[in-house]
């Protein structure tokens, strides 16, 4: 905005009083000027730690001297505008420096508001006043934010200094204006009773407008009935790329574009029609961008109440529209699932209120959709009792969920279902809901009862099995001891009674009747052999595990020397743990007594087997076989047939003829048995004439 006819003071070339005017700046700058001097040399002095505050006084002296030195060589209104503005501008930095609202400078606003309309008319007062709140409003935003420096309290000494200064300055200017202008107050009362008239309320009402206009976020313009555009405020300027100086009455095609009037306009002439005209369009800015607004059109009607024009008013609503679809896309999205859900869904109000089920729900209780929506679940009786509703919800309302919680409901049938229900409370816009998920557990209760049931009909069979267990044990223990006393008796006596015989009478049997004593004997030794290997077997299986660490590999070496001196001819090479992944070597759990008896087997075995080849080597190992070790024990004697490994872990059951290799076939069975005590598995791999490796596995 500029100057207009009607301001008065300085802006007037040819005013009459031009001389005091320019006396009068001349002494007001000079004031300020000293005043703001003296101020930033004695702040340091009595104030140290006001640094700024100094600073912020040495601002004002510069633009004053400049405006100083414009009215020394006669350029009044020039002067005065750097008076004001530019003082106005230094104010505001010294000001937003130190301390924001809080400085004692701000006080000077009103100062230079008064000064401006002295010497500039009331255009500029317009202007200043505008520039002044928003610059005010800025520091206000910026101290609340925590941006400023907070001003620490003036000391006394700088009050004191502080009012003496602004005293002596406020007393010499006040003398200095009655003395120069004490025959100038009827001039100046008259002037600004002429001003006052021809400003007026016009005037005042119009920078009002103006500040409005400026400052509202919506897009305001004004159109007459030809489509000239006499207002448009920044907003508008802005959007459709006008500028601050746009040449106002052009029409409204070469503002906006053919494409935005041709949305417009059909409303714009409802509008000036008489009727206000309200709706949503799209609009294109001047930088390509679409953007959605809320208008309304309002028709200007003259004084005679014809349509002059119209006022228009745009509301940019475009994140409002993409967050209401968004919405509703969410909304649509969360529909989908609800009623698409396998799971019974509930929403329901606090008091139980049925706002929304989906299919599921009604699928699973017999109820219809329009038999539940409205009605409150008591009333419908899917609650055993109240009571049970109101527990429920007081502990979902304390929690603000309730996750997993076990209830019986009534279907529409009347038949109680355990169910599982996990629910959340809702902050919604009628205030809070509940959304329920419900699985319907009866089947599961039933099946857990069926299992129980059979927990128990099955703890009564083990109890059974376990007597006829016990017996048959007992039963066991009975038959061992039979066999171990009363079988032995007549096997000491027929091995003892042909000893007798072969020493009293064997000169008398002849060499066949002693050849038949002595078949009797080795077959009761024989027989005695194989008590002792079935009464040893048959105390595997009853025997109580004694799980420790145990080291096999020190074993199988103690086992190698014991064969070794019980044949000291033989030349039998011995290899224990040679390749073991582990670096403790073959070790394991289980019952050491047991285990070494599967050792003494099955390195027993090799042993016996090689005693017929050449070169013997006998290895004992370990490997990995899963998350497991397992052991084993390779030779490279006679080895067997494959197709009779099933039988070789059998009682009795042998791949040699005994008159080969002495033994009772028990040995095998036995390792056999006791490695499956332990939880784990024995197998063996031969060919004949090329040795035999038997592995096994613990738990």
């Amino acid at each position: 905005m500029g100057t207009t006819g009607h301001e008065g003071g300085w802006t007037a070339a040819a005013d009459g009083h031009a001389g005091d005017k320019a006396r009068v700046l001349t002494y007001v700058l000079s004031v300020i000027i000293l005043f703001c001097l003296a101020s930033a040399l004695i702040l340091p002095l009595i104030e140290p730690v006001q640094s700024r505050r100094a600073l912020a006084f040495a601002l004002i002296p510069p633009p004053a001297i400049v405006a100083l030195y414009l009215a020394h060589v006669g350029r009044l209104a020039l002067a005065a505008r750097w008076a004001v503005f530019g003082i106005w501008g230094a104010l505001t930095l010294g000001i937003a420096l130190h301390g924001g609202l809080q400085e004692p400078l701000a006080l000077a606003y009103p100062l230079l508001i008064l000064i401006a309309g002295m010497s500039l008319g009331l255009a500029s007062v317009l202007w200043l006043t505008g520039l002044t709140l928003v610059a005010l409003s800025l520091l206000l935003v910026a101290q609340q934010a925590g941006m400023l420096e907070p001003v620490p309290p003036a000391s006394p000494a700088w009050m004191l200094t502080r009012a003496v200064l602004a005293s002596l300055a406020a007393a010499a200017l006040a003398s200095r204006l009655l003395v120069g202008l004490r025959g100038k107050v009827s001039a100046l009362l008259q002037r600004g009773d002429e001003l006052a008239r021809r400003l007026g309320e016009v005037e005042a009402r119009e920078a009002v407008l103006n500040l409005v206009m400026e400052n509202v976020p919506a897009m305001i313009h004004y159109a007459d009935r030809d489509f000239l555009c006499l207002l448009a405020n920044q907003p508008f300027r802005t959007f459709f790329g006008l500028g601050e100086k746009v040449g106002l009455g052009g029409g409204l095609s070469d503002l906006v574009g053919a494409e935005n009037l041709a949305r417009l306009r059909p409303h714009a002439l409802g509008a000036l029609e008489g009727r206000t005209v309200a709706l949503r369009s799209e609009f294109v800015g001047s930088t390509g961008a679409r953007r959605i607004f809320d208008c309304s059109f309002v028709p200007d009607r003259s004084p005679d109440g014809t349509v002059r024009g119209y006022f228009g008013q745009m509301v940019d609503v475009t994140e409002h529209q993409e967050a209401e679809a968004e919405l509703r896309r969410s909304e649509d999205k969360f529909s989908r699932i609800f009623h698409a859900s396998p799971i019974p869904i509930a929403l329901l109000t606090e008091d139980g209120r049925l706002l929304e089920v989906n299919d599921a729900l009604c699928r699973e209780s017999g109820w219809k959709r329009e038999q539940l929506l409205g009605r409150t679940t008591v009333e419908m009786g899917l609650w055993p009792s109240p009571q049970d509703r109101e527990d429920w919800k007081e502990k979902l309302v304390r929690n603000g969920h309730y996750q997993g919680q076990e209830l019986r409901l009534i279907d529409a049938a009347g038949q109680p279902h355990w169910v599982l229900v996990s629910s959340e409370m809702l902050p919604l816009a009628d205030g809070p809901a509940i959304l329920s998920f419900i699985v319907d557990m009866t089947g599961r209760k039933r099946a857990e009862e069926a299992i129980a049931q059979a927990n128990a009909h099955l703890e009564r069979r083990v109890k059974s099995r376990t007597a006829e267990l016990t017996a048959a044990n007992k039963e066991l223990e009975s038959f061992a001891y039979s066999v171990s006393h009363d079988l032995r008796t007549p096997l000491r006596s027929l091995d003892g009674f042909s000893h007798i015989l072969l020493t009293d009478y064997g000169d008398k049997l002849g060499e066949e009747g002693r050849s038949h004593l002595h078949r009797i004997r080795r077959s009761a030794q024989r027989l005695g052999i194989l008590i002792d290997e079935l009464l040893h077997l048959s105390r595997v299986a009853r025997q109580e595990l004694r799980l420790d660490k145990v080291d096999l590999g020190r074993m199988a070496r103690e086992i190698l020397d014991d064969l070794a001196n019980s044949e000291p001819s033989r030349q039998v090479e011995t290899v224990v743990c040679q390749d073991c992944p582990c670096p403790e070597g073959c070790r394991a759990k289980g019952d050491p007594a047991l285990l070494r008896g599967v050792m003494e087997n099955l390195l027993g075995n090799a042993w016996k087997y090689t005693s017929k080849s050449e070169g013997v080597r006998i290895e004992f190992g370990c490997r990995a076989d899963g998350e497991r070790q397992r052991y084993f024990v390779r030779d490279n004697g006679i080895g067997f047939d494959m197709a009779h490994a099933k039988r070789l872990f059998l009682p009795f059951e042998r791949m040699h003829h005994a008159s080969q290799f002495e033994g009772s076939g028990i040995g095998l069975a036995t390792a056999a048995r006791i490695v499956r005590r332990h939880g784990g598995e024995i197998g063996a791999q031969a060919e004949p004439g090329k040795g035999a490796t038997f592995s096994f596995t613990l738990e």
